[in-house]
């Protein structure tokens, strides 16, 4: 067995923050630059209670050859294993993690303000493409490089490093290049395709959740994605969302979110929209002017000042 000698000259210092710093192997690990399971085999030989994960789950180490084996031999997801044993997906992955367990990068775990960030794209021109009932992607293209890449950075790890690559396209308008970024699948776009699509003639279309709180974060993806701004003859300015594509269930539903959060709206129809209602949705002038002042703060693309 090859030993890595920076640990074990270090011995009585991952004792003491183990035991008495409450430090966990992950921690150390992270620190030791080793694996897990590394720290956890050492104070094991030196002699080391070795502490649950967790008092309230820890009747789950136990059960650790059994997720080991679920979750690399039959491939089972952290989801998956967790339903099994009555619990969240939180105490399996540290479970794993403990045990040196290398996690797959469908298995990522995503905060809050990710998922406001994938809410919000999903509002303007992010999709979510289920290949099959396990499989669903992530998929965003913008005129602007800066925009992707920003997404990239906030969702790290789920983008093959080649990406953003490039697609030159012909319109009636001209042409462009857009650049887009193509994710590894997650279990999490799985759950929000169901939240956030219906059927409709045959295919899916783009629905608000109903369980949808808006949030500055996703305000400011929403405006990054599908947001425009106008400058009227008398100098005012107009900001605008282009829902056209959404029913008008969801327009209002949208309206409802930017009315809580202290902006004034109004909607106006576009004709020749098949797919959806039509409906846009205006912020009146002292509301823009005040969205436009909470954005900045927000934004960090340059293209978009």
């Amino acid at each position: 067995m090859i030993r890595n000698q920076e640990v074990d000259d270090d011995k009585e210092a991952i004792i003491r923050q183990y035991s008495a710093e409450d430090k966990s192997t992950v921690e150390l690990a992270e620190e030791y630059d080793v694996a897990p399971n590394t720290i956890r085999n050492r104070l094991k030989e030196w002699d080391v209670d070795i502490r649950s994960v967790g008092q309230r789950y820890g009747w789950l180490d136990d059960c650790l050859d059994d997720i080991i084996e679920q979750y690399v031999e039959q491939g089972n997801s952290l989801q998956t294993i967790a339903d099994q044993y009555g619990t969240t997906t939180s105490p399996i992955k540290r479970w794993l993690q403990e045990a040196g367990v290398e996690l797959r990068p469908a298995d990522y775990t995503f905060t809050d303000e990710q998922i406001s960030v994938i809410q919000g794209e999903l509002l303007g021109d992010g999709c979510l493409y289920r290949r099959h009932e396990t499989a669903c992607h992530f998929k965003l293209e913008n005129t602007a490089k800066a925009h992707p890449e920003y997404v990239q950075t906030k969702l790290p790890k789920i983008f093959p490093e080649t990406q953003p690559y490039s697609n030159d396209r012909s319109t009636k308008w001209g042409d462009s290049t857009r650049w887009i970024i193509y994710s590894q699948r997650q279990e999490l776009f799985g759950q929000l395709h169901n939240e956030w699509y219906e059927c409709y003639d045959g295919q899916y279309r783009k629905v608000v959740s109903e369980g949808f709180d808006l949030d500055e974060t996703a305000m400011l993806h929403w405006y990054l994605g599908d947001g425009s701004l106008s400058q009227r003859a008398n100098g005012a300015y107009r900001l605008h969302f282009s829902t056209h594509g959404f029913p008008e269930a969801s327009v209002r539903r949208l309206q409802d979110q930017l009315d809580s959060l202290g902006y004034d709206t109004y909607t106006a129809h576009a004709s020749h929209v098949e797919n959806g209602s039509g409906l846009a949705i205006y912020v009146s002038r002292e509301s823009s002017i005040k969205l436009l002042d909470r954005l900045a703060e927000k934004n960090p693309i340059k293209a978009y000042e």
